[in-house]
């Protein structure tokens, strides 16, 4: 399966004077909603229920309260079409509410925002997804999506994971993730199982972990749970034999030890003591 074609993000930086002409600067600058500009795809939340009650939540308390200036977006100036636009690169959510705030009736003509630093990269606002974000955590899928960005724009796994300020380890978790089918990946970004689990049952079973992780979401389903767990997920043949293996292994003995043992066709009674050669006496047997 082809992975799936990630936005590039290749800025031209702006003059921020001249983006900011007319426009009222305290502590912050102060800039009109119509004004800021939203690069497309580069929030990387996924719209799902969860972050959609959220959004509501927050346009519910600029409603009511309107916007708190104690939670500046953070902004890169770009040039679009020749003309130097604020570029919002943390707060997507604070601006969602805030258009919809809008809509309600609320009045928000400007949002507080802090532009980023001269000198500023494009692989330094994919980082500051992660490291900068002032609201709600990202999600492991989401940020899988920015370990994603940063492995196209050049970066190694021991740099996105000391940028980023979490372990190797992680970071190859989650572009595993991002190779998964889109199946998989799907149930991951509808919350219907964990990332976790989907690592690692792809990991033990290979191509037929999709059957099982579907398998395993209809069950929770059918008991009434909106999420699977490892609990849902059936066991396969090997694993179950795994499990009865020391129960096979004492019937065996007590068949052995049968008077009517001997009763059995031979070819049965040497395959009986065959398997019993093959496996290793138990750990209280040795011992005696």
């Amino acid at each position: 399966m082809s992975a799936q074609k990630e936005p590039t993000f290749e800025l031209e930086a702006g003059n921020v004077k001249e983006a900011m002409k007319g426009v009222k600067s305290g502590d912050l600058w102060q800039v009109p909603y119509d004004d800021l500009y939203v690069i497309p795809g580069f929030n990387v939340r996924e719209h799902d229920d969860e972050y959609e009650a959220h959004i509501e939540n927050i346009t519910a308390s600029m409603v009511a309260n309107g916007y708190d200036r104690t939670k500046p977006l953070s902004g890169y100036v770009v040039v679009i079409e020749g003309r130097n636009r604020v570029a919002i690169t943390d707060g997507h959510t604070r601006y969602i509410a805030a258009g919809r705030a809008r809509e309600r009736g609320r009045e928000i003509e400007t949002l507080p925002l802090v532009t980023a630093t001269r000198g500023t990269s494009t692989e330094d606002l994919i980082v500051g997804l992660v490291t900068s974000n002032s609201g709600r955590q990202l999600k492991p899928y989401e940020v899988g999506t920015v370990c994603k960005r940063l492995i196209q724009a050049g970066l190694d796994e021991a740099e996105i994971a000391r940028r980023l300020s979490i372990t190797q380890t992680y970071v190859n978790d989650l572009l595993y993730l991002h190779s998964l089918p889109k199946s998989t990946q799907d149930l991951v970004k509808k919350g219907q199982i964990s990332a976790t689990l989907a690592i690692e049952t792809s990991r033990k079973h290979g191509p037929a972990a999709v059957k099982m992780l579907q398998e395993a979401v209809k069950q929770a389903v059918e008991s009434g749970k909106k999420k699977a767990t490892g609990k849902n997920i059936a066991p396969t043949w090997s694993a179950s034999v795994k499990k009865t293996a020391p129960r096979m292994y004492d019937v065996l003995q007590e068949i052995t030890g049968d008077s009517a043992f001997k009763k059995l066709a031979p070819a049965i009674q040497a395959t009986i003591r065959g398997l019993l050669e093959d496996l290793p006496a138990k750990p209280e047997e040795k011992s005696k």
